[in-house]
C-alpha cells in the first residue's frame, strides 16, 4: 500500500522520559487520580465565599452609574445586593465636555456668519481691479509706441559706432556729441 501527500524521507522521534518518572506517573494515576474519578468533589470545604454588600460598596456602584449617567440604583433592603436602575440623562459624565463643543459650535457659526459680507467685499474690490487693470493696459499701449520710435531712433546708432572704430577716444568722444546734438535737432 502507497501513501500518498506524504513527505518521503522523512522521519518522526519520540522522546520519552526516563523509566522511573513514567513508573511514578502511572502509580499516581492509578493510586490517587482513579479512585476519585467516580466521586463527587467537595468544593464548598475550600470555595471561597461572598462578601455581603456594605454601605461603601453600594456608594461606589451609586456613582459609578451617576458616572454613565444612568439612574439612582435600588438595593435590596437584606442583602444590599442592587435590584433595579431608575432612567438617566445620558453620558453625564461628558457633559464638562459637549458643553464646551456647544460654545465652540456657536463661535464657529458666529465667524462663519461673517464670511458672506467678507466674500461680497472681495468681489466689488476684483471689480474695482478690472477697471484700474483696463486703464493700466491702455497706458501700455502708449508706452509699446513710445518704446518703438525710440527703436528706430536708436537704430542708426551701429553705423556710427562703426565709423568710430578708426577715432582716438577724444576724437570719438567729440563725434559722438555732435551726431547725437544733431539726432536731437532732427526728432524736434
Amino acid at each position: 500500500m502507497q501513501r500518498k501527500n506524504f513527505q518521503t524521507g522523512t522521519s518522526s522521534v519520540i522522546q520519552r522520559s526516563a523509566h522511573y518518572l513514567e513508573q511514578a506517573g502511572e502509580t499516581f494515576l492509578k493510586d490517587i487520580v482513579t479512585p476519585l474519578t467516580g466521586q463527587r468533589v467537595q468544593t464548598e470545604t475550600f470555595a471561597p465565599s461572598v462578601a455581603a454588600y456594605d454601605p461603601f460598596t453600594q456608594q461606589a456602584q451609586q456613582m459609578a452609574a451617576s458616572q454613565a449617567g444612568l439612574g439612582a440604583i435600588s438595593f435590596d433592603p437584606t442583602t444590599g445586593a442592587p435590584t433595579s436602575i431608575g432612567a438617566g440623562t445620558g453620558v453625564s459624565g461628558y457633559q464638562p465636555y459637549l458643553d464646551q463643543a456647544g460654545t465652540y459650535g456657536t463661535q464657529a457659526g458666529t465667524t462663519l456668519g461673517g464670511v458672506g459680507a467678507d466674500i461680497t467685499s472681495a468681489r466689488g474690490a476684483m471689480g474695482t481691479a478690472g477697471t484700474t487693470l483696463a486703464t493700466g493696459l491702455g497706458t501700455l499701449g502708449t508706452a509699446g509706441t513710445e518704446l518703438g520710435a525710440a527703436g528706430t531712433t536708436l537704430g542708426g546708432v551701429p553705423s556710427y559706432l562703426t565709423s568710430a572704430a578708426g577715432y582716438s577716444d577724444l576724437q570719438l568722444t567729440h563725434n559722438l556729441c555732435l551726431r547725437i546734438k544733431r539726432m536731437s535737432l532732427v526728432q524736434h
